[in-house]
């Protein structure tokens, strides 16, 4: 199920009481397989569990979350997401408008998502592996760069045991494409 307005506010109090910022997590973009459950947000899909970037109807539901979430949390900062979207611009957007950079794709979402989320006074952490795989998928690396907004800070992650030398590397990485903060968990 999902926790009602009240329940995520006694909580939020709750953490705050002992002095725990509680921090609300969300998805943006992918990882949203159970929305099409329902009929009505089959439309708003690009793929599987991907939304249709660009969508109207997409940026109103964001929206709507964070306003919900804003209702019910002290924290200002949020998790968005937006990791994992392995078939971005692959479903929808390619039918409609062909290939597209998925550094395109995500540049534009990133940019009404953060706008999104200062009108309601959030800063953004997200998931940095799309980032590196728009890196990655770039035929021009010496040019390349992602736009990453001011109240969005991209997190380093990984499930699987590194070296510090690898973790640096990565890190070197990211820094080539992405003049932004990174925050490594």
């Amino acid at each position: 199920g999902r926790y009602s307005i009240d329940e995520m506010k006694e909580m939020d109090a709750y953490c705050c009481s002992i002095g725990i910022e509680l921090i609300p997590c969300i998805q943006v973009l992918a990882h949203l397989g159970h929305i099409p459950r329902w009929e009505e947000y089959w439309s708003h899909m690009d793929s599987q569990d991907v939304l249709l970037v660009g969508d109207e109807r997409n940026y109103r539901l964001i929206e709507n979350m964070l306003a919900t979430l804003r209702k019910c949390f002290t924290s200002r900062r949020i998790h968005i997401g937006m990791d994992e979207a392995w078939a971005l611009g692959r479903g929808k957007l390619l039918d409609k408008y062909g290939l597209l950079a998925k550094s395109k794709i995500m540049n534009s979402h990133l940019k009404r998502v953060s706008s999104l989320a200062s009108k309601y006074g959030f800063e953004c952490d997200i998931w940095a592996d799309m980032l590196l795989t728009a890196y990655n998928e770039s035929s021009d690396k010496e040019n390349f760069k992602m736009q990453i907004p001011e109240n969005i800070t991209p997190i380093l992650w990984r499930y699987w045991e590194k070296t510090p030398e690898a973790s640096m590397e990565e890190l070197e990485t990211y820094q080539k494409f992405c003049d932004c903060k990174l925050g490594y968990a």
